[in-house]
Formats: structure tokens, C-alpha cells, sequence
């Protein structure tokens, strides 16, 4: 008779619902190891295109919002539970309480930031550093999860984090879709080129300043 395994629980805490993130959860998912629950703050937001959560084959919730947006239930699971967490950013008071108790226990879990930016100089900036100082310490087992080189540098420059705290947690992209091109190479003889970025203008997280820089070193050299 085949053993049955009991699966861990994996809780993804994350602000809203996007489509790139559901191909990424659909793979986390996949692997098996161990089984998804994902937490939205809010489900849907007005300020975005899509109005409605298709199903990824992982369990989707929406966090309880009571006092100030906190949800009970899943802070009573952080504080007596064993599942494991993945708290998306440190932008809100629930936030805050998830990784500030998961710190507390010492369990393990991950932070998930992208490109972390630069602190202030106010004490609200110096509380904060503070406070990464005590959640990323050196006996700590969270880690923060972070894309690229650019994610890893700030997060030990800019936070002051020690590298054994920090993954490079790179971009999910569905191939599918979006296929590389190959040996793609334009001409004058083609025209015009038209270059496509869709995101919100934000040189600080999307990095066109990047590009529009890229641009006019080519034409500075000729290139037209």
C-alpha cells in the first residue's frame, strides 16, 4: 500500500491579483512539493485592466480585513501554526505584524521585494532600517527575495543586509506568449523601429531612464 505524504502549506501574502503572477503560482503549484494558498489583500483593484481571477490550479483567498487591516485568522496561523510564508513587501501594518511574529518565532520564511529603493533620511527610514536590522540578523532564517543583481546589490547596500539573507529570485515569463525572437536584426532598410515598454512610468522600479540613456548613446555614435 503506497504511503500517503502529507504536503506542507505554503502562504504567498501578496497585495492584489495579476496574470504574470498566476503563471507564476501555476508553476509553484506544479512542482508538487508542497501545497499553495495564495492571500490578496484585495482580489481585483479598479486602477487595473482585469476584473476577474481565473482559476491556476492553487487555492486563491482574499485576507479578512478588520482593524486596520488586519486579518486574525491568518496572524493566530503565523503565531501557533508550522505552515510556511512568503510575505510580498513591508508596505502595510498587516505586513508588518506577518514578519515581525514569523521573526519572533525564528521560523523560517521569505520576504518578497523585486527592487528595493533607496531609504530616506527621516526617522520613519531610520526606524525601518532598524527594524530590517532585527528581521534580517544574523541568527535569522528569513530571506528576502529579490530579481536580478540590481535586487541583490540594493538590498546589501541600500539595506544593509548580509548576502546569505538575500536570493535572486529572477522574473517568471510565459514563453508562450512571449517568444524571443531569433537572429532578429533591423536596418535602415526596415524604416522606423518603434520600441514598446508597457508598465507605469517609474525610472526607480521600471528603469526606462535605462533605456531612453541606452538610446542616446547609440545615436551619440551614429547609430540612427
Amino acid at each position: 500500500m503506497k504511503k500517503q505524504v502529507t504536503l506542507r502549506t505554503l502562504y504567498w501574502i501578496t497585495n492584489h491579483h495579476t496574470y504574470y503572477h498566476d503563471y507564476l503560482f501555476q508553476h509553484i503549484e506544479s512542482d508538487h512539493s508542497f501545497k499553495l494558498i495564495v492571500c490578496y489583500r484585495q482580489m481585483v483593484l479598479d486602477s487595473h485592466p482585469w476584473k476577474e481571477v481565473e482559476g491556476g490550479g492553487y487555492t486563491r483567498t482574499e485576507l479578512n480585513r478588520h482593524f486596520w487591516g488586519l486579518d486574525f485568522k491568518v496572524i493566530r496561523k503565523a503565531m501557533f501554526g508550522s505552515d510556511d510564508y512568503i510575505v510580498a513587501g513591508w508596505d502595510n501594518l498587516m505586513y508588518l505584524f506577518l514578519i515581525t511574529i514569523l521573526r519572533i518565532r525564528n521560523r523560517p520564511f521569505g520576504v518578497f521585494s523585486f527592487i528595493p529603493g533607496k531609504p530616506g533620511r527621516n526617522w520613519l527610514q531610520f526606524l525601518k532600517l532598524r527594524w530590517f536590522s532585527f528581521i534580517f540578523s544574523p541568527n535569522s532564517k528569513a530571506k528576502l527575495l529579490v530579481t536580478g543583481k540590481v535586487g541583490v546589490n540594493r538590498s546589501l547596500s541600500f539595506l544593509r543586509l548580509d548576502s546569505k539573507h538575500v536570493l535572486n529570485f529572477p522574473f517568471a515569463t510565459n514563453h508562450d506568449i512571449f517568444i524571443p525572437a531569433n537572429n532578429v536584426k533591423f536596418s535602415k532598410r526596415d524604416g522606423v523601429v518603434s520600441f514598446l515598454a508597457v508598465g507605469r512610468i517609474d525610472f526607480d522600479h521600471k528603469g526606462q531612464d535605462i533605456a531612453l540613456k541606452a538610446f542616446a548613446k547609440l545615436l551619440e555614435r551614429g547609430v540612427t
